[in-house]
């Protein structure tokens, strides 16, 4: 069985209220399941992590396991002893606890103590530091906003390009996830520049990043995304793939 396999049949543990099984495999997929298919790093730290709370929320002890956990890596890192993928497991479980501001809390701490680590590590965190209202330190760590548009439009261009090679059936679902995680990463750009008071900034590069998109049917659902937020701070997404 395949860790894939074994997340699906743990689910269905918990829905069936075998909620100690449950948990305990769900500690195994998040301790193990990159060692036998590394092609569900994404899916550990997203999928898996909510079918977690879902488990918690019957099962209180699931959360205090998986707070347990994080805990134990934030220590890990404060000490100097992780790496980018471990700090992306502490902001991925925090996003799901609903604790970004102790992501905020260990960037802070990890921007004095190891700063190459927090330097290459900023784009997992920058959400939560934004989240958290410091803008400065946001700023300090964001690529300069009109290069990020330009680099988001320029990837979303090409990821379109490449919906062809996906089932015809598939590519409504693919390209409305494309959208967007695009609207969201650029939302993040722009709720940085109102932040910092430049508001007018954030609106003209909240318009280019429609402008920019190729496709006239995906500039109009990035458009439509985004309108909502001109002015604004929008709601944020958390990527869960390492940038």
């Amino acid at each position: 069985m395949t860790p894939s396999d074994r997340l699906t049949a743990t689910r269905n543990a918990a829905f069936e209220g075998r909620y100690e099984e449950a948990l305990n495999e769900y500690v195994w997929f998040h301790d193990h399941a990159l060692e036998e298919q590394p092609s569900v790093y994404g899916v550990r730290l997203s999928f898996a992590l909510s079918y977690w709370m879902e488990l918690a929320e019957k099962y209180p002890r699931a959360r205090e396991v998986l707070v347990e956990i994080r805990d134990r890596k934030a220590e890990a890192l404060r000490v100097g002893k992780g790496d980018r993928e471990l700090l992306h497991d502490v902001i991925s479980i925090n996003e799901n606890l609903g604790s970004t501001a102790e992501t905020h809390a260990l960037f802070v701490q990890l921007e004095a103590s190891s700063p190459q680590l927090a330097e290459s590590s900023a784009k997992l965190a920058l959400p939560a530091i934004v989240a958290a209202g410091d803008f400065s330190l946001a700023s300090r760590h964001m690529a300069q906003p009109e290069n990020r548009i330009v680099q988001l439009s320029e990837s979303l261009n090409q990821d379109v390009e490449d919906l062809k090679s996906f089932p015809e059936a598939q590519r409504p679902h693919i390209r409305d996830a494309y959208v967007h995680i695009y609207a969201s990463e650029v939302q993040l750009v722009a709720s940085v520049l109102r932040g910092l008071g430049k508001s007018q900034e954030a609106d003209s590069l909240t318009a280019l990043a429609s402008k920019l998109i190729k496709s006239s049917s995906i500039r109009g659902a990035v458009r439509r995304a985004l309108e909502p937020q001109l002015g604004r701070v929008g709601t944020l997404y958390v990527p869960t793939r390492i940038a």
